[in-house]
């Protein structure tokens, strides 16, 4: 329905995007920066992730399509280009480093002695300004079912009907119920997204 229109939607493209990035404050001390994690991230702290199940799976790009793929840290080779997606795990990985130095040490004198953790310090720092930018489970789980994190992806895309085959794809339905052109001149196209259930003749 957009693309017939160019010169009404090709202007909002560069809209459809953020332009936040992930900051570091080295100022901010280490008290500091616990109190983020439990005020922000509590469900990634009550994972217990020394459970080698707790990070079995991994993410990484597929190199024929650039598409996601999940594979079996134990099993499968490729976990050194993991995608940045087991953010539970490297949270609680943070919390428990930091329980084991001074308090009053400010964030950049640790990330200078613990480079390792400067990709999930700043985006804790960043983040917790933003309710709804993580998605809140452990992607890495060995019981993670990939299905339901490309059900809530494909849900933003208006999918709807979904029809899984597996855990690893499913089918969907696009635009199904669609106004055609005489329906949206007659105003019969407002709530063809959720159609009410049919009623019967004798209703």
């Amino acid at each position: 329905m957009l693309e017939p229109h160019g010169e009404l939607v090709d202007d909002l493209a560069e809209d459809l995007q953020t332009s936040t990035e992930t900051e570091l404050d080295p100022v901010m001390n280490l008290k500091q920066l616990r109190e983020l994690l439990e005020k922000s991230f509590s469900w990634a702290l009550g994972i217990d992730f020394d459970d080698p199940e707790k990070q079995r799976r991994f993410w990484y790009y597929s190199e024929e399509k650039l598409e996601p793929r999940f594979g079996d840290r134990y099993v499968d080779p490729g976990a050194e280009q993991e995608m940045p997606l087991a953010v539970g795990r490297d949270v609680f990985m943070l919390s428990k480093i930091l329980k084991t130095i001074s308090a009053s040490t400010a964030v950049g004198a640790f990330v200078q002695t613990h480079p390792e953790f400067r990709n999930i310090v700043r985006r804790v720092q960043t983040v917790v300004h933003y309710p709804y930018a993580e998605i809140r489970d452990n992607l890495v789980d060995a019981e993670m079912r990939p299905i339901d994190l490309l059900r809530f992806k494909l849900a933003f895309f208006g999918a709807s009907k979904f029809d899984p085959k597996s855990e690893l794809w499913t089918r969907i339905t696009l635009f199904q119920g669609a106004p055609l052109p005489e329906q949206f001149a007659a105003n019969e196209s407002d709530e063809w997204a959720f159609p009410a259930s049919p009623r019967s003749e004798a209703a």
